[in-house]
Parts: structure tokens; C-alpha cells; sequence
């Protein structure tokens, strides 16, 4: 219920678990940089939670973190085990989970995803990252600029785990904008594409910079 003296428009955002996925996934890369294979799975198991952003940035990680595939897949041997107890535990819980997102839409007020003017048109922003030559480091970060802008539904929250990553100065105080909130509402949340925008764009225009500045005399 809404406190009185509050404008109706407020809200608070109870439930969130936007702190938890950054800190699994940081357990994640920790764990698998460290070796610690039980901690990394754990880590990676607790973002799975909140699976539409866990997952796709989980795997981005995964799959970006040094080491063979031998060491990846030990990581992965205790989300297996944390899956199927949860089916002992709650067997139902994936139907539930399909009935309730077919009987509420998701509330995308919020929504910083450019899905909604390009349709999956933009899954085509994967591409550029995937085919140029960038270095591994750069790639995973216009990977990661690229979830928020591709995926069907982003809540602007959820910007919290693209903001732990080393992205620099710009993109960190773009993200300031959300501030704005309190004086222009939803408005001001779905323009914070901006941040993945321009951590995208300058990644992929750095190394053409580069080699412009290396040929000017």
C-alpha cells in the first residue's frame, strides 16, 4: 500500500536481488580464477536465480574465464547438484514458474532493452562483438554492453551487475542519469540504454582509433 503523503507515482523496489546476483557472480569469476571450482559453481548458481539476467552474463564469464573446458565443466558439477535437490524439494517448481509468466506479463515500464523498437532484430548486436578482432578482455565487455541492449527484457536496475565490471569513468557516470528518476519517472529509466550504448560503441570503435592514431605521423 502506498504511505500517505507519497505521490502515487512512487514506488519501492522490494524484493530485489540485484545485490546477490553481482555478488554470485563475482563469487563466480572469483572462484574460477582462484581455482576454487565448488565456490565458482555456487556463485554462478546463486545469479541463476534471477535466470533471464544470471544466466546470459553466467555464461558470458563461463565462458571468458582462463582455463580448459576440463575446468569449466567441474564448475558446473555443483549448480547440477543444486538443481535436482531443488526438484526433490519443490518438484513442481518449473510449471509454476512457466504458469505464472504466461499469466503476468512482465513489467517493463522500466525496461532498458532495445527489444521493444527492434524486435529480435537486435540479437544482431551479438555479431560484431563475436565476428571482429578484438582481444579477449574487449570482447567480454561488448558482450556484456550487449545483453541489456538485446535481450527482451532488461529492468534498468539491473544495470548493478554491467556497473561492477571495469567499463571506465563514462559509462559509470551515465549511469548517474537514473537519478533523475524522482523528477521524470519511467521516462528517465528507459533512456538508460545509453550506458551499455556507449560502453558498446567505444569498444568497438577502439581498436579503429587505435590504428588511426598509429598511422598519423
Amino acid at each position: 500500500r502506498k504511505p500517505s503523503g507519497l505521490p502515487g507515482s512512487t514506488a519501492l523496489f522490494l524484493g530485489q536481488i540485484n545485490g546477490l546476483l553481482a555478488g554470485g557472480l563475482a563469487l563466480g569469476w572469483w572462484g574460477m580464477a582462484h581455482r576454487r571450482w565448488h565456490l565458482a559453481g555456487l556463485g554462478f548458481w546463486l545469479a541463476g536465480t534471477k535466470f533471464q539476467i544470471g544466466l546470459p552474463f553466467g555464461l558470458l564469464l563461463w565462458l571468458s574465464a582462463p582455463g580448459d573446458w576440463r575446468a569449466r565443466l567441474r564448475v558446473l558439477v555443483l549448480p547440477c547438484l543444486l538443481t535436482m535437490a531443488s526438484f526433490l524439494v519443490y518438484p513442481d517448481w518449473l510449471f509454476h514458474l512457466v504458469e505464472r509468466l504466461q499469466a503476468y506479463a512482465p513489467y517493463d515500464w522500466g525496461s532498458i532493452s532495445l527489444w521493444r523498437f527492434a524486435g529480435p532484430a537486435a540479437l544482431v548486436l551479438f555479431l560484431p562483438p563475436l565476428l571482429l578482432p578484438l582481444e579477449r578482455g574487449q570482447r567480454m565487455l561488448a558482450l556484456a554492453a550487449a545483453i541489456p541492449l538485446a535481450l527482451p527484457y532488461f529492468q534498468s536496475a539491473d544495470l548493478l551487475v554491467l556497473l561492477a565490471l571495469p567499463i571506465g569513468w563514462l559509462p559509470l557516470m551515465l549511469g548517474n542519469l537514473g537519478f533523475l528518476f524522482f523528477v521524470y519517472q519511467f521516462s528517465i529509466l528507459r533512456l538508460l540504454w545509453i550506458v551499455p550504448g556507449v560502453l558498446y560503441l567505444s569498444v568497438l570503435l577502439s581498436p579503429l582509433i587505435a590504428r588511426l592514431r598509429a598511422r598519423r605521423p
